[in-house]
């Protein structure tokens, strides 16, 4: 196969691949704090989950340990900044490979402070779907539903299913908390699995809060006396508005949730 760019024919490179043509590839997005990635053993072992579930034929070119040595090689224990690392697991002639890529974090206090507007993505998510469970490189639609939100003044967009359910935004987990508990939408209803997310299910006694997985129905956003997002970047995000509906940011609960998740110094 060859590739015609730049006015010549090349080799394919990773255009020729699978990953490329059929967005046929996973992805893993990590915070790096003073060159050490957060939550780094769990993201691998997600990324290698759904290589295992989505194509148990598939050869690896990698393993966990590997694949670790070399996330912990490539970055700079002397950077102070925060960054933000994407680990791209892709196919490439029926073999499974790696490569990394390294962005500026961008999050703010003022995003904490001021925290997230969402509104109500057009399309829907589908709990039959076998790739809505995994972060896969088909991340088109939560693109352009994210890029319509920017566009229309929101930060992100929040997805129903068919059932009417709201399940998860296009980065984030979300959690509402209601009558003194704190409730998401179980996986099953059409949601990616978060490392955050499974997080602070753990960790809500702490807070002094129960929690617990039930299907969120649009009709209990206004119930809400909080809602925060949740991934694996910001930790957690307080949601100031949804729709037109505006609710009230507890920095302090906030700040008590992002210590459970190990976000407490962003």
């Amino acid at each position: 196969m060859k590739v015609w760019r730049n006015g010549c024919w090349q080799a394919p490179q990773l255009f020729g691949t699978l990953a490329f043509q059929y967005g046929f590839g996973l992805f893993e997005t990590l915070l790096v704090r003073g060159g050490i990635p957060a939550d780094l053993d769990d993201h691998i072992r997600r990324l290698l989950q759904s290589i295992k579930h989505l194509d148990a034929e598939g050869r690896c070119s990698f393993d966990a340990g590997q694949l670790k040595g070399t996330v912990l090689l490539s970055l700079d224990k002397r950077q102070e900044k925060n960054e933000v690392l994407k680990v791209v697991a892709y196919c490439e002639e029926d073999q499974w490979n790696f490569l990394l890529l390294l962005r500026p974090y961008t999050y703010t206090k003022k995003h904490y402070e001021q925290g997230f507007a969402l509104h109500q993505a057009v399309s829907r998510r589908n709990p039959k779907s076998m790739l809505v469970y995994h972060k896969t490189l088909n991340y088109f639609e939560n693109y352009l539903e994210r890029r319509q939100a920017l566009r229309e003044g929101y930060d992100d967009a929040y997805f129903l299913n068919g059932e009417g359910s709201v399940t998860e935004c296009t980065a984030a987990n979300l959690f509402i908390v209601r009558k003194g508990e704190l409730l998401t939408s179980p996986v099953q209803e059409g949601l990616l699995p978060g490392i955050m997310r499974g997080k602070l299910l753990g960790g809500a006694k702490k807070l002094g809060i129960s929690a617990r997985e039930i299907p969120l129905q649009k009709d209990m956003l206004p119930e809400a006396e909080a809602v925060l997002l949740t991934n694996a970047l910001y930790g957690a995000m307080p949601v100031s508005r949804i729709d037109n509906r505006c609710y009230s940011v507890d920095q302090s609960f906030v700040r008590r949730v992002n210590t459970i998740l190990d976000r407490e110094s962003l």
